[in-house]
């Protein structure tokens, strides 16, 4: 995604071949409709689908998620953020969650080609393991302060 490419500066979705780095528009969020704004944040669907959030698009510039067809790079506006309740205002990014089969499954689903964790556990261990080393070294220097007075 570039904020500024595509025609009038609006944006534009890239596809970038992995083995020679060429880039191909996509999308052209200033040509067509829905026309985009200010797109920035992007994920794919385990569909291959692509959203993108665009923070100033949809009614009243209060922003917009797009879905952007893989193969065509047709938009639709899958949500208005100034359209309902409760409005929104300014998205600047987006994830896909996958659904799981049974809620006590633990095993990583891919999702457009990367693996997110299932769990919150696995998501919040590697700050709960910062927060622990934060907590041992202040022991560490308050018995060491301690010490020498």
């Amino acid at each position: 995604m570039d904020r500024d490419a595509g025609t009038g500066f609006k944006g534009g979705l890239f596809r970038v071949d992995p083995t020679t780095g060429a880039r191909t528009l996509l999308s052209d969020f200033g040509v067509g409709t829905p026309a985009g704004v200010d797109p920035f944040g992007v994920a794919v669907e385990s569909s291959g689908n692509i959203l993108v959030t665009d923070s100033n698009a949809g009614t009243g510039g209060l922003g917009a998620l797009f879905r952007v067809d893989p193969s065509t790079g047709a938009r639709t506006i899958l949500s208005d953020f100034g359209v309902g309740t409760p409005t929104g205002a300014s998205p600047a990014g987006v994830a896909v969650v996958p659904e799981q089969a049974t809620p006590t499954t633990q095993t990583p689903i891919p999702v457009g080609g990367v693996v997110m964790p299932t769990s919150k556990l696995e998501l919040l261990a590697p700050f709960l393991a910062l927060a622990g080393l934060i907590v041992a070294v202040s022991a560490v220097v308050a018995v060491k302060k301690r010490s020498k007075d």
